[in-house]
Order: C-alpha cells, then sequence, then structure tokens
C-alpha cells in the first residue's frame, strides 16, 4: 500500500522532474566515490541508521561520537539536493540494509532555483526507491535550515519545509524532523554564531546543536548533566 502510494505521487509529479543530466553530475562524483570507497569491506552493524544528503551532513565529522550508541553511518556529499540524492541512491546504498534513513538537503535545491513543487517531486521519487528496496522501513525528512547566507530565500525554504512536513504527516514509518527554530535568533534570523565564516555550513557549535536534536528524534539515550 505504501509503495503503491508513493509509485502514484511520482507519476502526479513526474512533470515537474528533470532527470539528472550526467554532466552536471560531475563535480558530485570525488565525494560519491568515497564513500563508494569507505563501504569496500565495511561490516555493517545491527540496527543502522543511514544519513543521506548534502554537505550539511558530509562536513558532521563527529556524527558517529555525537550519536553514540546509536549504529550510524554519514552518507552526505558535497552539492547534494534531492535530484542528485536520487540519482546517485542506487548506487549508494546497493550493498545497505539500514534500519532507517534520514534525510536532509534542501539547501542546495532551492538556491538552485527548483520551486517547492519541484523539490517535493524529487522528494517523493526518493521516498519511492526506498520503499521499493527495503519497504515499511523507517525514514525521516529533516527541515532545511536556516543558514545567513541565504537569508533571502527564507521565505521559499518555509514553504518547501511546511510541504515536507504534511508529506511526512499520517504516513507510516515517516517522520518529520523539524530544526529551524534552533538556529534563529531572537528576530526570527538565521543566528550567525552557529555558522563557520561561509555563513552557510555550521560550526562546531552548530553541529552540537544538530546532534542533541537527532539524538533526542532518534531515541539516542540521554545522559544526566
Amino acid at each position: 500500500m505504501v509503495f503503491s502510494n508513493m509509485r502514484q505521487s511520482m507519476s502526479s509529479d513526474s512533470q515537474a522532474m528533470q532527470p539528472v543530466h550526467p554532466a552536471n553530475a560531475i563535480g558530485l562524483e570525488p565525494d560519491v566515490q568515497a564513500i563508494e570507497e569507505r563501504l569496500k569491506g565495511w561490516t555493517q552493524p545491527e540496527d543502522l541508521i543511514a544519513f543521506y544528503g548534502s554537505s550539511s551532513l558530509r562536513l558532521w565529522s563527529s556524527m558517529e561520537q555525537d550519536l553514540a550508541p546509536l549504529n550510524v553511518i554519514n552518507l552526505g556529499f558535497g552539492g547534494a539536493s534531492y535530484d542528485y540524492c536520487v540519482h546517485y541512491f542506487d548506487r549508494i546504498f546497493k550493498d545497505l540494509t539500514p534500519s532507517q534513513i534520514v534525510l536532509y538537503c534542501g539547501d542546495n535545491d532551492v538556491a538552485q532555483d527548483q520551486t517547492p513543487e519541484q523539490v517535493m517531486g524529487y522528494l517523493r521519487h526518493l521516498l519511492a526507491q526506498i520503499a521499493a528496496r527495503y519497504g515499511d522501513i523507517k525514514v525521516s525528512a529533516v527541515s532545511v535550515k536556516p543558514s545567513p547566507i541565504r537569508a533571502p530565500l527564507m521565505p521559499v525554504a518555509r514553504q518547501l519545509n511546511e510541504m515536507i512536513k504534511a508529506e511526512m504527516a499520517g504516513r507510516a514509518n515517516r517522520e518529520f524532523i523539524d530544526i529551524v527554530g534552533h538556529f534563529l535568533d531572537d528576530q526570527g534570523m538565521p543566528d550567525r554564531s552557529f555558522y563557520l565564516d561561509d555563513m552557510l555550513h555550521f560550526n562546531a557549535k552548530g553541529y552540537q546543536t544538530w546532534a542533541r536534536q537527532f539524538g533526542l528524534a532518534l531515541g539516542q539515550p540521554q545522559t544526566s548533566a
């Protein structure tokens, strides 16, 4: 039933979607190939949670330590948007059997002038790919973070987040993780203290905050202060 619904969603969004042209993916290949090399000979632990998405994940170098004792793997690659996640899904996940997948994209999608409807088309396609390979696996989609350099795009990102939330709501084993409010200042704008000098990617403080929110959402045992 879930896969049938996903297929219907894919069909209804097909006009909004365009396949990734291989030439446009050349710049992403080094990160994807690095993931493939890392997975060669890798022994998968039980109850694996796979994080899949953009460089906001890739640059989270302390993910395993931050989310211990949960078993996690970081499959983020630079420049990713949901269309590229669709494009590379079969390559990256071909030998993996995770118990849960956490998706993070949206920054690059919006910055590339994709409309929220177009982004949702790719997300629904990705959800269908996941359902086809893994059945009723749990999937969490994370809200697009507010970054200072892309503050002018916040209205579009806000609309996209509402659409992602609605897509995940009411579906078995689907979850929306909303992290936006933790990165805003008192004026409702992106808090620069969480970001590197590029004002796009998180610094250590940003990742510590992200880790706490993911830990709560994923059921990480919490230690008392």
